[in-house]
Protein backbone atom coordinates (compact mmCIF):
# COMPACT_ATOMS: atom_id res chain seq x y z
CA UNK A 1 0.00 0.00 0.00
CA UNK A 2 3.16 2.42 0.20
CA UNK A 3 3.46 1.59 -3.74
CA UNK A 4 1.21 2.83 -6.55
CA UNK A 5 -0.68 1.03 -9.31
CA UNK A 6 2.27 -0.68 -10.90
CA UNK A 7 3.39 -2.40 -7.23
CA UNK A 8 1.67 -5.64 -8.44
CA UNK A 9 1.13 -8.32 -6.15
CA UNK A 10 1.31 -12.17 -7.46
CA UNK A 11 0.98 -15.01 -4.56
CA UNK A 12 1.52 -18.84 -4.67
CA UNK A 13 0.10 -21.77 -2.81
CA UNK A 14 -0.57 -22.02 1.41
CA UNK A 15 -0.83 -24.57 3.25
CA UNK A 16 -1.60 -25.17 6.79
CA UNK A 17 0.21 -28.03 8.92
CA UNK A 18 -2.68 -30.42 10.74
CA UNK A 19 -3.53 -30.00 14.42
CA UNK A 20 -5.92 -27.41 16.22
CA UNK A 21 -5.28 -23.58 15.72
CA UNK A 22 -6.33 -22.02 19.04
CA UNK A 23 -6.28 -18.78 17.25
CA UNK A 24 -7.39 -17.17 13.21
CA UNK A 25 -4.62 -17.56 10.73
CA UNK A 26 -5.53 -14.74 8.41
CA UNK A 27 -4.49 -14.18 4.65
CA UNK A 28 -4.26 -10.46 3.83
CA UNK A 29 -3.31 -9.32 0.26
CA UNK A 30 -3.77 -5.73 -0.09
CA UNK A 31 -2.15 -2.58 -2.62
CA UNK A 32 -2.71 1.03 -3.52
CA UNK A 33 -4.43 0.40 -6.73
CA UNK A 34 -2.25 -2.35 -8.52
CA UNK A 35 -2.81 -5.96 -9.86
CA UNK A 36 -3.86 -8.30 -7.57
CA UNK A 37 -3.45 -12.57 -8.96
CA UNK A 38 -3.68 -15.46 -6.28
CA UNK A 39 -1.94 -18.27 -8.76
CA UNK A 40 -2.72 -20.99 -5.92
CA UNK A 41 -5.09 -22.49 -3.52
CA UNK A 42 -5.34 -20.91 -0.06
CA UNK A 43 -6.85 -22.53 2.83
CA UNK A 44 -6.75 -21.08 6.25
CA UNK A 45 -8.56 -21.15 9.60
CA UNK A 46 -9.80 -17.32 9.40
CA UNK A 47 -9.97 -13.98 7.48
CA UNK A 48 -9.02 -13.63 3.78
CA UNK A 49 -8.95 -10.55 2.64
CA UNK A 50 -8.05 -9.47 -1.15
CA UNK A 51 -8.12 -5.42 -1.85
CA UNK A 52 -6.64 -2.92 -3.92
CA UNK A 53 -8.69 -0.43 -3.24
CA UNK A 54 -6.19 1.46 -0.46
CA UNK A 55 -4.59 4.65 -0.77
CA UNK A 56 -4.50 8.24 0.82
CA UNK A 57 -4.63 11.80 -0.10
CA UNK A 58 -1.41 13.14 0.86
CA UNK A 59 1.91 11.86 1.41
CA UNK A 60 3.13 10.18 4.80
CA UNK A 61 -0.83 9.17 5.68
CA UNK A 62 -2.15 6.04 6.14
CA UNK A 63 -3.67 4.25 3.40
CA UNK A 64 -7.01 2.68 4.07
CA UNK A 65 -9.50 1.09 2.24
CA UNK A 66 -12.18 2.45 0.08
CA UNK A 67 -9.84 5.29 -0.89
CA UNK A 68 -9.75 4.47 -4.17
CA UNK A 69 -13.53 4.84 -5.84
CA UNK A 70 -15.17 5.73 -8.69
CA UNK A 71 -16.06 8.96 -6.57
CA UNK A 72 -12.23 10.26 -6.49
CA UNK A 73 -11.05 12.74 -9.15
CA UNK A 74 -9.04 10.83 -11.69
CA UNK A 75 -9.22 7.72 -10.34
CA UNK A 76 -8.62 5.51 -13.73
CA UNK A 77 -5.10 7.25 -13.79
CA UNK A 78 -4.97 5.70 -9.79
CA UNK A 79 -5.54 2.13 -11.10
CA UNK A 80 -4.43 -0.53 -12.90
CA UNK A 81 -5.36 -1.47 -16.78
CA UNK A 82 -5.13 -5.03 -16.00
CA UNK A 83 -7.32 -7.40 -13.93
CA UNK A 84 -7.35 -5.68 -10.63
CA UNK A 85 -8.06 -9.03 -8.93
CA UNK A 86 -7.86 -12.05 -10.74
CA UNK A 87 -8.59 -15.60 -8.36
CA UNK A 88 -6.96 -18.31 -10.02
CA UNK A 89 -6.68 -20.37 -7.07
CA UNK A 90 -9.21 -21.96 -4.61
CA UNK A 91 -9.78 -19.82 -1.48
CA UNK A 92 -11.10 -21.17 1.72
CA UNK A 93 -11.27 -19.45 5.31
CA UNK A 94 -13.92 -18.50 8.02
CA UNK A 95 -15.11 -15.95 5.83
CA UNK A 96 -13.53 -13.87 2.53
CA UNK A 97 -13.67 -10.10 1.44
CA UNK A 98 -12.43 -8.83 -2.07
CA UNK A 99 -12.63 -5.07 -2.73
CA UNK A 100 -10.94 -4.92 -6.52
CA UNK A 101 -10.92 -1.95 -9.02
CA UNK A 102 -9.35 -1.47 -12.44
CA UNK A 103 -9.46 0.76 -15.45
CA UNK A 104 -9.08 -2.26 -17.64
CA UNK A 105 -10.93 -5.19 -19.29
CA UNK A 106 -13.43 -5.34 -21.97
CA UNK A 107 -16.83 -7.06 -22.11
CA UNK A 108 -14.91 -9.35 -24.06
CA UNK A 109 -12.67 -10.40 -21.03
CA UNK A 110 -11.18 -8.42 -18.20
CA UNK A 111 -11.91 -6.08 -15.19
CA UNK A 112 -12.19 -5.77 -11.16
CA UNK A 113 -12.32 -9.06 -9.92
CA UNK A 114 -12.02 -12.09 -12.14
CA UNK A 115 -12.85 -15.33 -10.13
CA UNK A 116 -11.75 -18.24 -11.83
CA UNK A 117 -11.69 -20.47 -8.69
CA UNK A 118 -14.12 -21.55 -5.94
CA UNK A 119 -14.54 -19.48 -2.87
CA UNK A 120 -15.73 -20.70 0.39
CA UNK A 121 -16.48 -19.86 4.02
CA UNK A 122 -17.01 -21.84 6.33
CA UNK A 123 -18.32 -20.10 9.21
CA UNK A 124 -18.94 -16.30 7.81
CA UNK A 125 -19.84 -14.37 5.09
CA UNK A 126 -18.27 -14.01 1.80
CA UNK A 127 -18.97 -9.89 0.32
CA UNK A 128 -17.20 -8.95 -3.26
CA UNK A 129 -17.06 -5.21 -4.49
CA UNK A 130 -16.00 -4.55 -7.61
CA UNK A 131 -15.37 -1.21 -9.83
CA UNK A 132 -14.82 -1.17 -13.24
CA UNK A 133 -14.99 1.19 -16.71
CA UNK A 134 -15.84 -0.71 -19.75
CA UNK A 135 -14.83 -4.08 -18.68
CA UNK A 136 -16.63 -6.75 -16.12
CA UNK A 137 -17.02 -5.63 -12.57
CA UNK A 138 -17.60 -9.18 -11.30
CA UNK A 139 -17.18 -12.00 -13.47
CA UNK A 140 -15.99 -15.62 -14.48
CA UNK A 141 -15.86 -15.17 -17.57
CA UNK A 142 -12.09 -15.42 -18.86
CA UNK A 143 -12.77 -14.16 -22.19
CA UNK A 144 -12.57 -17.69 -23.93
CA UNK A 145 -14.74 -19.54 -21.79
CA UNK A 146 -16.65 -19.46 -18.43
CA UNK A 147 -14.23 -20.76 -15.36
CA UNK A 148 -16.03 -22.90 -12.82
CA UNK A 149 -16.25 -21.00 -9.76
CA UNK A 150 -18.47 -21.61 -6.74
CA UNK A 151 -19.20 -18.92 -4.10
CA UNK A 152 -20.49 -20.94 -0.76
CA UNK A 153 -21.22 -19.24 2.72
CA UNK A 154 -23.65 -21.76 4.06
CA UNK A 155 -23.46 -20.49 7.60
CA UNK A 156 -23.22 -16.49 6.33
CA UNK A 157 -24.52 -14.65 3.55
CA UNK A 158 -23.13 -13.53 -0.23
CA UNK A 159 -23.26 -10.20 -0.95
CA UNK A 160 -21.93 -9.13 -4.35
CA UNK A 161 -21.61 -5.23 -5.51
CA UNK A 162 -20.44 -4.90 -9.03
CA UNK A 163 -20.20 -1.25 -10.68
CA UNK A 164 -19.11 -0.34 -14.47
CA UNK A 165 -18.81 3.40 -15.12
CA UNK A 166 -18.96 3.23 -18.52
CA UNK A 167 -19.70 0.57 -21.17
CA UNK A 168 -18.59 -2.63 -18.64
CA UNK A 169 -20.97 -4.42 -17.39
CA UNK A 170 -21.58 -5.01 -13.72
CA UNK A 171 -21.97 -8.64 -13.01
CA UNK A 172 -21.16 -11.45 -15.69
CA UNK A 173 -21.68 -14.87 -13.78
CA UNK A 174 -22.50 -16.95 -16.46
CA UNK A 175 -22.90 -21.10 -16.75
CA UNK A 176 -20.34 -23.22 -14.34
CA UNK A 177 -21.19 -20.46 -11.62
CA UNK A 178 -23.13 -21.11 -8.65
CA UNK A 179 -24.00 -19.04 -5.32
CA UNK A 180 -24.83 -21.14 -1.99
CA UNK A 181 -25.74 -19.36 0.84
CA UNK A 182 -28.34 -18.04 4.00
CA UNK A 183 -28.72 -14.90 2.45
CA UNK A 184 -27.64 -13.52 -0.73
CA UNK A 185 -27.52 -9.85 -2.36
CA UNK A 186 -26.73 -9.18 -5.64
CA UNK A 187 -26.24 -5.25 -6.96
CA UNK A 188 -24.89 -4.84 -10.50
CA UNK A 189 -24.90 -1.20 -12.14
CA UNK A 190 -24.04 -0.03 -15.19
CA UNK A 191 -23.75 3.02 -17.32
CA UNK A 192 -24.57 2.52 -21.03
CA UNK A 193 -23.46 -1.29 -20.78
CA UNK A 194 -25.76 -4.13 -21.91
CA UNK A 195 -25.78 -5.74 -18.63
CA UNK A 196 -26.67 -4.56 -14.88
CA UNK A 197 -26.72 -7.91 -13.25
CA UNK A 198 -25.73 -10.71 -15.25
CA UNK A 199 -26.30 -13.72 -12.90
CA UNK A 200 -26.51 -17.81 -12.46
CA UNK A 201 -28.12 -19.90 -10.40
CA UNK A 202 -28.64 -19.93 -6.45
CA UNK A 203 -29.02 -22.08 -3.54
CA UNK A 204 -30.87 -20.59 -0.23
CA UNK A 205 -30.44 -23.40 2.73
CA UNK A 206 -32.34 -24.29 4.72
CA UNK A 207 -32.65 -21.51 7.53
CA UNK A 208 -31.93 -18.98 5.40
CA UNK A 209 -33.32 -15.82 4.12
CA UNK A 210 -33.81 -14.34 0.77
CA UNK A 211 -32.52 -13.63 -2.08
CA UNK A 212 -32.48 -10.02 -3.51
CA UNK A 213 -31.24 -8.93 -6.72
CA UNK A 214 -30.57 -5.38 -8.30
CA UNK A 215 -29.77 -4.18 -11.59
CA UNK A 216 -29.39 -1.19 -12.28
CA UNK A 217 -28.61 0.36 -15.70
CA UNK A 218 -28.12 -1.54 -18.40
CA UNK A 219 -28.90 -0.80 -22.28
CA UNK A 220 -30.14 -4.73 -23.06
CA UNK A 221 -31.59 -5.57 -19.49
CA UNK A 222 -31.02 -4.52 -15.67
CA UNK A 223 -31.12 -8.47 -14.47
CA UNK A 224 -29.98 -11.03 -17.31
CA UNK A 225 -30.57 -14.49 -15.84
CA UNK A 226 -31.38 -18.20 -16.89
CA UNK A 227 -29.69 -20.85 -13.86
CA UNK A 228 -31.98 -22.10 -11.58
CA UNK A 229 -33.20 -20.78 -8.23
CA UNK A 230 -33.25 -23.16 -5.17
CA UNK A 231 -34.73 -21.76 -2.18
CA UNK A 232 -35.25 -24.34 0.41
CA UNK A 233 -36.26 -21.85 3.05
CA UNK A 234 -39.49 -21.42 4.74
CA UNK A 235 -40.80 -17.53 4.12
CA UNK A 236 -37.70 -16.60 2.30
CA UNK A 237 -38.52 -14.15 -0.24
CA UNK A 238 -37.09 -13.18 -3.74
CA UNK A 239 -36.66 -10.61 -5.56
CA UNK A 240 -35.69 -8.95 -8.82
CA UNK A 241 -35.63 -4.63 -8.71
CA UNK A 242 -34.58 -2.89 -11.91
CA UNK A 243 -35.23 0.06 -13.82
CA UNK A 244 -34.59 -2.06 -16.96
CA UNK A 245 -35.88 -4.38 -18.43
CA UNK A 246 -35.32 -8.13 -16.37
CA UNK A 247 -35.54 -11.58 -17.62
CA UNK A 248 -35.30 -14.03 -15.62
CA UNK A 249 -35.98 -17.88 -17.46
CA UNK A 250 -34.04 -20.09 -15.05
CA UNK A 251 -36.88 -22.52 -12.78
CA UNK A 252 -37.71 -21.54 -9.03
CA UNK A 253 -38.13 -24.17 -6.72
CA UNK A 254 -39.32 -23.18 -3.20
CA UNK A 255 -40.09 -25.86 -0.22
CA UNK A 256 -43.53 -25.05 1.06
CA UNK A 257 -44.02 -21.89 3.31
CA UNK A 258 -44.40 -24.02 6.87
CA UNK A 259 -43.45 -20.30 8.73
CA UNK A 260 -45.41 -17.65 10.11
CA UNK A 261 -45.19 -14.70 8.00
CA UNK A 262 -46.25 -14.80 3.93
CA UNK A 263 -43.26 -14.85 1.63
CA UNK A 264 -43.30 -13.09 -1.62
CA UNK A 265 -41.53 -13.55 -5.34
CA UNK A 266 -41.51 -9.92 -6.44
CA UNK A 267 -40.55 -8.27 -9.90
CA UNK A 268 -40.29 -4.91 -10.01
CA UNK A 269 -39.45 -2.40 -12.58
CA UNK A 270 -41.51 0.40 -11.54
CA UNK A 271 -38.03 2.90 -11.59
CA UNK A 272 -38.09 2.26 -15.14
CA UNK A 273 -40.51 3.24 -18.05
CA UNK A 274 -42.00 1.38 -20.85
CA UNK A 275 -39.01 -0.39 -21.64
CA UNK A 276 -38.45 -2.18 -18.92
CA UNK A 277 -40.39 -5.33 -19.88
CA UNK A 278 -40.62 -8.55 -17.52
CA UNK A 279 -40.46 -12.17 -18.44
CA UNK A 280 -40.27 -14.90 -15.51
CA UNK A 281 -40.02 -18.62 -15.79
CA UNK A 282 -41.16 -21.28 -14.25
CA UNK A 283 -41.90 -21.60 -10.43
CA UNK A 284 -42.57 -24.76 -8.15
CA UNK A 285 -43.62 -25.33 -4.85
CA UNK A 286 -42.21 -28.22 -2.96
CA UNK A 287 -44.94 -30.83 -1.49
CA UNK A 288 -46.25 -30.05 2.01
CA UNK A 289 -48.36 -27.62 3.92
CA UNK A 290 -48.38 -24.15 3.51
CA UNK A 291 -49.39 -22.64 6.83
CA UNK A 292 -48.68 -18.93 5.43
CA UNK A 293 -48.75 -17.61 1.96
CA UNK A 294 -46.94 -17.54 -0.89
CA UNK A 295 -47.11 -14.38 -3.33
CA UNK A 296 -46.06 -13.73 -6.38
CA UNK A 297 -46.13 -10.54 -7.46
CA UNK A 298 -45.06 -8.48 -10.95
CA UNK A 299 -45.20 -5.18 -11.44
CA UNK A 300 -43.68 -2.29 -14.00
CA UNK A 301 -44.75 1.21 -15.46
CA UNK A 302 -46.25 0.76 -18.64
Amino acid sequence: TSGDRTASITTGALTVGSGTNNSAINYVVISAGSAITINSAVTVPGLITIDNTYGCATAGCTPITGYLNSNLTSWTTLVTTSNAIRIDGALSGTAIVMNGIGAGGSTSGGGAVMLWANLTATTGNITITGTVTAGMAVSNYNGAAWAANTITANSGAVTITATATTTGWGTFLGPNHTISARTITITGTTNTGSYGAYINSMTIVSGGTNINVVGRGGSSWGIYTTGTITDNAAGSNISFISNKAIYQTGAITLVANSAALAASITYDTTSGDRTATITTGALTIGAGTNTSAINYILKSSG
